[in-house]
């Protein structure tokens, strides 16, 4: 039972929430209050870590790093924390072109206080009969049933890639297609399929098992050069060799033997194969993820162009250092709306693995390991048919069946609202969409029964994950979740 103190305190933060939902201010002050209940729970949180409150004022980005320092079991909560960072600073500062900040801009924000007050009362307060929603409280009487992230069942945080010692890792048949390819030193390997099928998880399961053999690693994720200077091929090229070198501990920096004279992808190249690949004289795996992000430069023909010549060089020169490199890339993507010349491209050539939705199998075994939340056979069959295997939406799902002691009616329910546990999911898509009028119209046709146009925008939308098929004639969407919210929202 809470002390006076606890009972005071809590009253505090749940006055703090339900002010937010019902006090008239503007969204942009509102998306602000929201930032602030974060810091108010990870406030809590610190002092229940330390025994004591902060010295000083601390924002998110210092509670996130003192979190992730002390290796604290928070993954479950990091991404609701970084949505309303991002919504509080984007309405706390002055924009140069700013987005309006409306109620539903702000939306995703309100979701996530919602998230975070259920999850501090019911794992940290033990108290899973209280409800919150929307600012108002409702008790439910506690059953032998109801199972939170603290007591009976351990969930884990959904969305990027799974975590290696994770339970809920669901292996397929190209898991071991790939390990298989590593393990033969194949000269390129593509991880290809739509995004949020888990190919990053995949990518990160060929790296562990490519050290333990001892194979040298290193990794270029391009997600997270969106914020770098890349004005040019040579700026690329620079950035990328750089990062490697340091992932190596090399002593010989790439500016220092950079020849301005000399192209950019020869002095990549030089560098490359004097200096990365001569520190070792193991198999070396390139990694690279996101490639998708190459796709939208100027340069990325230039990029690939030379993969496909390492490729090449290696199949006629055996004694080539590119003999022990091993490049895998994961892309979503179709190459060829970029790349014009198919002989410059790497993604037509080495072994080509393709990642697919789970199957109804597939989700009876991960169904099981959630404690078996859908309980028959046609439980799990209305929730495959929601849900259409999508990996990212079948585990969110299945972690808000348990989390929620949900029956599959209920989910269904609530699956396609924005406050659902797939609410900030579905609005990104929708947001996407907008940001492209054309391929919004092409969406809009497909509820008319109208196919898409051309190949090129039917890639588009299944690469984007929100299609699936062969055809542009008749292409489906990848699940009936989608179908719903894209026409409510499209059509309205």
């Amino acid at each position: 039972m809470p002390t006076p103190n606890h009972t005071e305190d809590f009253s505090r933060l749940q006055q703090q929430y339900s002010e937010i939902f019902f006090t008239s201010t503007k969204p942009n002050h509102l998306a602000m209050d929201t930032r602030k209940f974060a810091e108010a729970i990870c406030r809590r949180l610190f002092a229940r870590e330390m025994g004591k409150e902060p010295d000083k004022v601390t924002t998110l980005d210092g509670y996130l790093e003192f979190f992730k320092n002390r290796k604290l079991p928070l993954e479950y909560i990091y991404p609701h924390i970084e949505t309303l960072q991002k919504l509080g600073n984007y309405a706390g500062h002055d924009q140069r072109s700013p987005e309006p900040i409306t109620v539903d801009y702000i939306q995703p924000a309100l979701s996530a206080v919602d998230f975070l007050m259920n999850w501090y009362v019911h794992t940290q307060l033990q108290q899973p009969h209280r409800q919150f929603a929307k600012g108002q409280v409702t008790n439910q009487t506690p059953g032998a049933s109801t199972v939170t992230e603290s007591n009976n069942y351990e969930l884990e945080m959904v969305g990027g890639a799974i975590p290696l010692d994770s339970k809920f890792y669901v292996t397929r048949t190209v898991d071991e297609q790939f390990m298989e390819a590593l393990q033969r030193r194949h000269s390129i390997v593509l991880l290809k399929g739509p995004r949020q099928v888990g190919k990053t998880s995949l990518l990160a399961r060929g790296i562990q098992r490519a050290r333990e053999a001892g194979i040298q690693v290193v990794l270029t994720d391009c997600q997270k050069l969106q914020n770098a200077p890349m004005r040019s091929l040579e700026d690329f090229l620079l950035t990328v060799s750089t990062l490697l070198a340091k992932q190596l501990k090399l002593s010989v920096s790439p500016k220092s033997v950079w020849d301005s004279d000399c192209m950019p992808t020869l002095n990549f190249e030089t560098y490359f194969m004097e200096h990365l690949l001569t520190s070792t004289k193991q198999p070396v795996l390139w990694a690279i993820d996101e490639a998708d992000y190459l796709f939208h430069h100027s340069f990325s023909s230039e990029v690939f162009s030379l993969l496909r010549s390492w490729h090449n060089e290696r199949a006629l020169n055996p004694i080539t250092p590119c003999h022990r490199l091993t490049i895998a890339i994961a892309y979503a993507t179709e190459s060829y709306l970029f790349i014009k010349d198919q002989n410059q491209s790497p993604f037509n050539v080495g072994t080509k693995l393709v990642l697919t939705d789970f199957t109804l199998e597939q989700l009876a075994d991960l169904n099981g390991r959630y404690g078996t939340p859908l309980r028959t056979s046609a439980e799990l069959q209305e929730f495959f048919d929601l849900v259409g295997g999508h990996p990212y939406l079948v585990r969110a799902g299945l972690n808000d069946l348990v989390s929620h002691s949900l029956s599959v009616s209920q989910f269904r329910s609530q699956a396609t609202q924005d406050e659902g546990v797939y609410g900030d999911h579905l609005r990104r898509i929708v947001m996407l969409l907008h940001r492209d009028p054309p391929l919004s119209d092409i969406v809009r046709n497909l509820f008319r029964g109208k196919p898409c146009p051309e190949y090129d925008s039917f890639y588009r939308l299944r690469s984007a994950g929100i299609l699936r098929g062969e055809s542009k004639d008749q292409p489906q969407f990848r699940c009936q979740i989608y179908a719903d919210y894209l026409k409510q929202h499209l059509l309205s």
